[in-house]
């Protein structure tokens, strides 16, 4: 296969991809629902990155299970202090607080008028051997 039939290929499988996810809504002046449209394919910091629920339960297990070094986990999901001495709200690229003395990692992306999402993990549970 030349590399333009391997582009078309992949151009062809993601386009099928596309097809297959949920159809978006917003809500409209009037607070209904009306059909919507992904804004954006363009891998963001917030939008662009799709995966399928199986695909972010295999991510939640590979965490768990040490998929990175526990040092690199230790500084994404610990806040550093600012410049003043105060904790910011973040780790790296993670939303890190506290909820009755456990700690709560989340992050979030958005896409304008079309979609949203949300990935929550508690560190202190669930820890896979």
């Amino acid at each position: 296969m030349n590399t333009f039939s391997a582009a078309a290929a992949e151009v062809a499988r993601y386009t099928s991809l596309l097809d297959r996810l949920a159809k978006p809504y917003a809500v409209d002046s009037k607070k209904r629902p009306t059909p919507s449209q992904y804004q954006s394919v363009t891998l963001t910091p917030s939008t662009g990155l799709i995966a399928s629920a199986r695909d972010l339960a295999h991510f939640d297990v590979s965490l768990k299970k040490g998929f990175l070094k526990p040092e690199t986990l230790a500084v994404a999901w610990n806040t550093p202090l600012d410049a003043n001495g105060l904790r910011l709200p973040h780790g790296i690229g993670w939303f890190v607080q506290s909820y009755n003395g456990e700690r709560v990692v989340w992050q979030f992306g958005v896409g304008d008028n079309a979609s949203s999402s949300m990935v929550i993990t508690v560190p202190g549970r669930g820890r896979l051997s």
